[in-house]
């Protein structure tokens, strides 16, 4: 029903169209508003805007259109209580139609009269059965853009997420399922169940881990760029305030490397844990560093990336770590070319989740009850890691299926095989859990250990760099030195960080450092080795 305001007081009509509650999606009040059109009674088009409600008695009509006049013969004051007064009345005895304004701030999966919808973005998907006849949807606010491709069916956009997923297949696969989680993260907070998960993605220094990782988890705003991630050098308060803007995605910190200076070290360190205590927890305390900062549980995920992995106890139950594999250069390119493909994928996922609310609902309660009956001896975080990442998998495969893309036997045999990845990988890092690491000192002998190792042939090695091959060799002979890959380091001395082999090497005099404690060579496209000098492997021999 439509009011119409007029008077020869003033030469405009006010067409009320309609009462306008605004709320935010948690249920906030934002205010009462009045929609309007205003009618000069010639041919130009109608002047539209919202006035507050509170604000009617002193609202100037003629911000909204310059042809507002007023009769001389009464003041402007008078005329406007005049024209708020009736409006009021109209409100009052419900001649005006009421509209609800659901204002969004950000994206994520939110509950309007108890029905999912979700907003990604400047577009808000509802749940098949929520009466919006009442309803309006403000994404002003929202500073994401869903950027997709209208060309790109659902059949191929799974066709595509799958093979770019392929192209490192263990880590692929968790990005993929850590995402999912968040992108259903209301869900398991309806079942009580609030996401904790922390993804480490290692490897050496030149695998793409920071490219691969970021072009994964990006969800929004693809068309202009994929974005550079935080680094782990942040403080502790601006990482925590990035996470305080984060919802339902995967946030990404970057490069922990051995850095020469134990103050760096350090505090990528300190940064690393604080995040991970933060996530694991579920609450960010109410002082960081001295400064002030208000609690609140966080509704994103983390992924950080870096060459080697911290943390034992507790800290290792609330990681999982995943790492890095060799990814086809010329196919990550044609993901690079084409990025919207992720974000498709993601749309029609997303849809897919408010479609099938319910039923993800129950599947994720009955994939609970099943994860309590089992017997995996672990610590009870990573269990939980487990299941996040296994019941979120299962329905990326359970999408595939009904999209058409994969039978269920397909799907199975997928779900199957990464179900042996993370239990593999969490079971390796409860021994991280049970052991606790001890600290390396300069009075470490490794020298000694990789010393017998070269002589007695265990290190496979490269003469030179010409016959060097990655992933056969464990380092090169170069420049006077043993080249030794991180990864040898690390599967020979599996509880001890690479910068305290590295700092224990440097005492002894055995290290030939760079900036960093290990050195690229250039013929090798850039790969870092630790520069071991023959000459101490050697006195190392002859002293044992």
């Amino acid at each position: 029903m439509l009011d119409i305001i007029s008077s020869s007081d003033y030469n405009f009509s006010i067409r009320i169209n309609a009462l306008i509650s605004a709320k935010n999606p948690l249920g906030g009040d934002e205010g009462q508003f009045i929609s309007v059109d205003l009618d000069f009674g010639d041919s130009k088009p109608c002047s539209q805007c919202k006035i507050p409600v509170k604000d009617l008695s002193k609202f100037n009509w003629e911000d909204i259109d310059l042809r507002c006049q007023y009769d001389s013969k009464y003041s402007p004051t008078r005329i406007k209580r005049e024209i708020a007064n009736k409006i009021r009345f109209a409100i009052c005895n419900g001649h005006i139609r009421s509209i609800t304004s659901v204002v969004f701030d950000k994206t994520g999966i939110y509950k309007i009269a108890d029905k999912p919808v979700f907003c990604v973005g400047k577009e808000v998907i509802c749940s098949p059965l929520l009466d919006k006849s009442s309803l309006e949807f403000n994404t002003d606010k929202v500073l994401e853009r869903m950027d997709i491709d209208t060309n790109l069916n659902e059949k191929y956009s799974i066709e595509q997420m799958l093979a770019l997923v392929s192209l490192c297949h263990e880590p692929g696969m968790v990005i993929l399922s850590q995402v999912a989680v968040y992108l259903m993260r209301h869900i398991y907070a309806d079942i009580g169940i609030k996401p904790c998960v922390c993804v480490f993605l290692y490897g050496e220094t030149g695998k793409k881990k920071t490219t691969y990782s970021s072009f994964l988890t990006q969800i929004y705003n693809r068309a202009s760029g994929i974005k550079n991630p935080v680094r782990l050098n942040a403080s502790v308060p601006a990482a925590v305030s990035l996470l305080a803007e984060a919802r339902d995605c995967v946030t990404i910190f970057d490069d922990l490397f051995p850095a020469d200076s134990k103050n760096i070290r350090n505090k990528q360190e300190e940064t690393l844990g604080e995040i991970i205590r933060f996530i694991g927890d579920g609450t960010v305390p109410a002082k960081v560093r001295g400064k002030n900062v208000k609690t609140f549980e966080p509704e994103c995920g983390v992924l950080f990336t870096g060459e080697y992995i911290v943390g034992t106890g507790s800290d290792a139950a609330r990681i999982f770590p995943v790492e890095m594999q060799n990814a086809d250069g010329e196919l990550l390119s044609y993901f690079q070319e084409n990025p919207l493909i992720v974000s498709t994928f993601y749309y029609y996922f997303m849809i897919w989740i408010i479609e099938k609310y319910d039923d993800i609902t129950e599947f994720l309660k009955a994939k609970d009850d099943e994860y309590h009956k089992s017997n995996f001896e672990m610590h009870g975080r990573l269990k939980r890691t487990l299941y996040f990442l296994d019941s979120s998998f299962a329905c990326i495969m359970c999408f595939c299926t009904e999209k058409g893309y994969l039978s269920v036997e397909e799907a199975e045999e997928i779900q199957q095989s990464f179900q042996d990845i993370i239990i593999d990988i969490a079971l390796k890092q409860q021994h991280m859990v049970d052991e606790k690491i001890p600290e390396a000192t300069v009075s470490d002998d490794y020298l000694s250990y990789i010393a017998k190792c070269y002589n007695d042939g265990t290190i496979f090695y490269a003469n030179n760099y010409n016959e060097y091959t990655e992933g056969l060799h464990d380092g090169v002979i170069h420049n006077g030195c043993l080249c030794l890959r991180g990864e040898w380091l690390s599967k020979v001395f599996p509880n001890i960080p690479l910068n305290k082999i590295a700092d224990s090497l440097t005492v002894q005099g055995a290290l030939v450092r760079g900036k960093q404690a290990s050195k690229q060579i250039s013929n090798l496209k850039g790969k870092r080795f630790y520069f071991i000098l023959l000459t101490a492997l050697c006195n190392r021999t002859e002293n044992n």
